[in-house]
C-alpha cells in the first residue's frame, strides 16, 4: 500500500525542495525515512548498458560508504543494474517511478520493484495509483533524480540520451555530475565525452564520491594514511 508526503511536511526531502518546480507530493513504498535521503548519489546511463558498464558498477558501488544511497529510474540497462548493485553491496536505494506508483514500469521488473522495498529501500513517484508512464513523464521523473542527489554520476550514455537530461539537470541545480570514462570508439561514451567537455568531472574509483560527500569511509582512509606517514 502506498503513502504519500506533501512539500510543506518537515519530511520532505530537502534538497528536492530547493529545485525549480519539485512535487508538490511524493507517493512512495518503502522504507521513507530522513537517513535515506542524508547521502543520496544519482547513477544514470544507458538502457542499452554493456558489459563494460556493468563492470565500472560493480567496481565503484564496492567502495562506497555504507551511508550512500543510490538513486536511479527504474529502467533496463544502468538504472536497474545500479539498484540491483546497491542492494548486492549493501547500499540504500531509491527508485524513481516515471508512472503511477502503483504501476510498475518496465513490467518484467516486478521482482526487483518488490527487492528494492523487501531491502529497506525506496520506490517514490510524483504521481498516484496506476498512471502508465508518457513521453513527457521521463523528463519529468529525471528532475527528481536529479533533484533528491548531492551528485549525479553516468555511466555510459550516447549523445541523445535521457541521462544526459539528468546529469544537465542535476548542472543547473548546481550538483556536480561525475562520469566514468569509455572507449572513444563507443557511441555509449559520446554523451560521456559531450558533458565532459561542458562541467562533468571523470572518476574511475567511488573514493571519489566518498571523498566528496567527505564520509566515514573516507575519513577513515584519511587516517589510516596519515598513520602510514608517520
Amino acid at each position: 500500500m502506498s503513502r504519500f508526503i506533501d512539500i510543506q511536511s518537515q519530511d520532505y526531502p530537502c534538497l528536492l525542495k530547493e529545485i525549480r518546480d519539485p512535487p508538490s507530493r511524493l507517493y512512495y513504498k518503502g522504507n521513507f525515512c530522513s537517513d535515506i535521503f542524508a547521502n543520496c548519489v544519482s547513477v544514470v546511463g544507458s538502457r542499452n548498458m554493456s558489459d563494460y558498464g556493468r563492470e565500472v558498477i560493480h567496481h565503484i558501488f564496492s567502495t562506497l560508504d555504507k551511508s550512500i544511497t543510490i538513486v536511479s529510474g527504474f529502467m533496463t540497462g544502468v538504472d536497474a543494474e545500479a539498484h540491483k548493485q546497491a542492494i548486492k553491496h549493501g547500499l540504500k536505494t531509491i527508485a524513481v517511478m516515471p508512472c503511477g506508483i502503483d504501476f510498475i514500469h518496465p513490467g518484467n521488473q516486478t521482482d526487483l520493484y518488490n527487492e528494492i522495498i523487501c531491502n529497506n529501500g525506496l520506490v517514490i513517484s510524483e504521481y498516484d495509483n496506476d498512471m502508465k508512464a508518457e513521453v513527457w513523464t521521463y523528463p519529468r521523473r529525471d528532475r527528481i533524480v536529479a533533484g533528491l542527489s548531492k551528485l549525479t554520476l553516468v555511466v555510459e550514455a550516447t549523445s541523445n540520451s535521457g541521462s544526459l537530461i539528468t546529469a544537465r539537470l542535476a548542472n543547473l541545480y548546481n550538483r556536480n555530475v561525475f562520469v566514468v570514462p569509455g572507449s572513444i570508439f563507443s557511441d555509449l561514451s559520446k554523451g560521456i565525452i559531450e558533458i565532459s567537455n561542458e562541467f562533468a568531472r571523470s572518476i574511475d574509483s567511488g573514493l571519489y564520491i566518498n571523498e566528496f560527500l567527505n564520509t566515514k569511509c573516507n575519513k577513515e582512509e584519511k587516517s589510516r594514511h596519515q598513520m602510514m606517514i608517520f
